[in-house]
């Protein structure tokens, strides 16, 4: 298995995926339903997950030798998105970040969006301090509407991108196609 680089072992409504450490290691995390047939209720003893891993993916339980330890010790999480609107109320009060448009992170661009925020703010208190005072209810409608129509977009991309890894990337069509880009845009 490659070192350097994101494995995935897509199956339709969850996935298995590798990242890389610095070390050689790697950082898996299993992308599975809470409830139903397929899903992590059914996952409640070793030998479930022995067995989950040896039918579903038998090829990366071979690179994860502590994997019932790791499994029980790591808490299932959640994948949340955040829209919400407005991001204010008056001048009292405004939103930023996660707080205001938590992603989920298949686009690796939360933090960023955060960065975002926090320079589209700093522009808009420039802008609108007069002397010592700041018109904060103007301040927050206008960095809502500066930054809600792109934290929507960006929410979008990675959740398109989630489905993506998830469904498409076993299909050998869309791999063709990945391919054909690839090849394309080196020329």
């Amino acid at each position: 298995m490659g070192r350097n680089y994101l494995h995935i072992w897509p199956r339709e409504n969850y996935m298995l995926i590798a990242l890389p450490n610095l070390d050689g290691s790697f950082t898996c995390t299993l992308f599975y339903p809470y409830q139903g047939e397929d899903s992590f209720e059914n996952l409640k003893t070793e030998e479930d997950v022995v067995k989950f891993f040896q039918r579903v993916f038998p090829d990366a339980l071979q690179v994860m030798p502590t994997l019932v330890e790791d499994f029980f010790a790591n808490p299932v999480g959640s994948l949340v998105t955040v829209r919400c609107n407005p991001w204010r109320v008056g001048g009292q009060v405004c939103l930023l970040g996660d707080a205001s448009h938590a992603i989920v992170p298949f686009f690796g661009q939360g933090m960023n969006s955060g960065f975002e925020d926090c320079r589209v703010l700093g522009d808009l208190m420039k802008k609108h301090q007069t002397g010592s005072d700041m018109d904060w209810s103007t301040l927050f409608r206008e960095f809502n509407d500066a930054r809600k129509e792109n934290a929507d977009a960006i929410a979008d991309l990675a959740l398109e991108n989630f489905v993506e890894m998830r469904d498409k990337t076993a299909d050998p069509l869309f791999q063709l196609k990945k391919k054909v880009g690839f090849e394309l845009e080196t020329r």
